[in-house]
């Protein structure tokens, strides 16, 4: 009797389940709560990330954006986005598979939807897939691994990443009611509720609470300030370093470096030049800078 291809197919993925159901795999995320759980050294671990962020080690890659993204064309992008990709030379997930980016593989949305829809519960309409992740929990539950961590993956920041939250955790309790393992670190908002309804009176504040935020949000402004900071430094001591080799150059073929002022005058002109340009652009509230540091940004950062 001649098999389909449907036939072939789920043979195929039978036997894939079959092979994955005694491995592990951990979806990683970037959120501080539980990032730094995660196994890099359990090499019996495969790390699935996302393709933005730079991870220690990784078995597979995802970024599930429109094309424009992927493409640089979106805000915080690095232009160097797609060469990034290749260089990694791991397979690579996206809505479509793009011809620059060499192991780029077209995420099976279709086979996904199936599986999480009809195919799961004739009475389900419609789709439900908030984020990157949520695809990825989806794969690692159709491929049929045995045992799924998530770390670095929260979902509790006032942002769009609130509403994924509840998305993650409806798969998170599909892939339990399918007989998966599930594993959620230690300090994971994933799944949780911060008292015992019913049976607990409700504390004056949530499991994260306003201060805590605000407090999270401090820290990182100050590493904002701080590593702008350093970029002003940095952009003053390159701009110095070309004038030194400019007057170096011109010295070399022959010139001659005339100086129509004494070093004091000197001095003075450059510490009035630069006052009126701190002036005209100052650095953020916080950041301090010695008076050698402070210099016009370049244009467009």
């Amino acid at each position: 009797m001649n098999t389909s291809y449907k036939e072939a197919t789920e043979l195929v993925i039978n036997q894939m389940r079959l092979e994955n159901k005694t491995k592990k795999v951990a979806l990683v995320g970037s959120a501080e709560s539980t990032l730094h759980r995660t196994p890099w050294k359990d090499l019996d671990v495969e790390i699935w990330g996302l393709g933005w962020r730079g991870l220690p080690r990784a078995n597979r890659l995802f970024d599930l954006h429109a094309p424009n993204f992927i493409k640089g064309q979106q805000k915080n992008v690095p232009l160097d986005y797609n060469e990034r990709l290749n260089n990694a030379k791991l397979p690579v997930f996206l809505c479509e598979a793009q011809p620059d980016i060499e192991q780029s593989i077209t995420y099976p949305l279709e086979e996904i939807r199936r599986f999480f829809g009809k195919d799961m519960d004739p009475f389900i309409e419609g789709d439900y897939f908030a984020c990157s992740v949520a695809f990825m929990l989806c794969l690692a539950i159709y491929e049929g691994y045995g045992e799924i961590h998530l770390y670095g993956l929260d979902f509790v920041a006032k942002s769009e990443y609130a509403y994924q939250k509840p998305c993650m955790e409806y798969y998170v309790g599909v892939a339990r009611g399918m007989g998966l393992n599930v594993y959620l670190p230690k300090g994971s908002a994933l799944c949780e509720f911060s008292y015992l309804y019913g049976y607990e009176d409700a504390p004056e504040e949530g499991y994260i609470t306003e201060k805590m935020l605000e407090e999270r949000k401090a820290q990182y402004e100050k590493k904002r300030v701080n590593a702008l900071a350093l970029m002003h430094t940095a952009d003053g001591a390159l701009q110095e370093a070309k004038q030194l080799e400019d007057i170096i150059h011109h010295q070399k073929a022959g010139g001659k470096v005339y100086y129509d002022t004494s070093p004091d005058q000197h001095y003075s002109q450059v510490k009035d030049s630069k006052a009126k340009r701190k002036a005209e652009d100052p650095l953020p509230e916080g950041a301090v800078l010695s008076e050698e540091a402070i210099v016009k940004p370049i244009e467009g950062l």
